[in-house]
């Protein structure tokens, strides 16, 4: 504030923002702001007259939904777990494949599963029989990743 440091006077002000609904809710639809002196009257500060105000209408934004690229660095755990439904522990061990195969999952779903195959599940033969070991309820995690790729949610680009 410019002028005698006794001049100056404490202001009052007063802000008012309404939000967009839905999608946009995070973005203000309306401000407004004003604000005046205190005056002192018998030795109380009392709200003076407004000596200005401003208002605005920003225009709602428009907002485009964003594709996860699973083979992208920027991509994160959050991003990944948010379009596949799949749980963050198993979104890590995604992140660690990709990372240990230079940065990509491959292609295809099948790239992906088969490298997930790789690192994780052991097969062997008991009882006659061949049975996959390693992480648990691996098959239905996987099937969700692969599907939000199928959908279009997630790319591996």
């Amino acid at each position: 504030m410019e002028g005698n440091i006794k001049d100056n006077k404490p202001i009052w002000y007063r802000f008012r923002i309404n939000y967009y609904s839905g999608k946009a809710s995070p973005f203000p639809k309306y401000l407004k702001a004003e604000w005046g002196f205190y005056e002192s009257t018998g030795g109380e500060l009392k709200r003076g007259p407004l000596v200005k105000s401003f208002s605005q209408s920003p225009e709602k934004p428009e907002l485009t939904p964003v594709t996860p690229n699973l083979n992208d660095p920027d991509v994160t755990a959050g991003d990944i777990t948010r379009v596949t439904d799949v749980d963050r522990g198993f979104v890590l061990l995604l992140l660690n494949v990709r990372e240990e195969n230079g940065g990509s999952l491959g292609t295809s779903r099948f790239s992906v599963k088969n490298r997930m195959e790789k690192k994780y599940i052991t097969t062997d033969v008991v009882g006659g029989r061949q049975v996959k070991f390693g992480v648990k309820d691996f098959d239905a995690r996987m099937n969700l990743v692969l599907a939000a790729i199928k959908d279009g949610k997630a790319t591996l680009k």
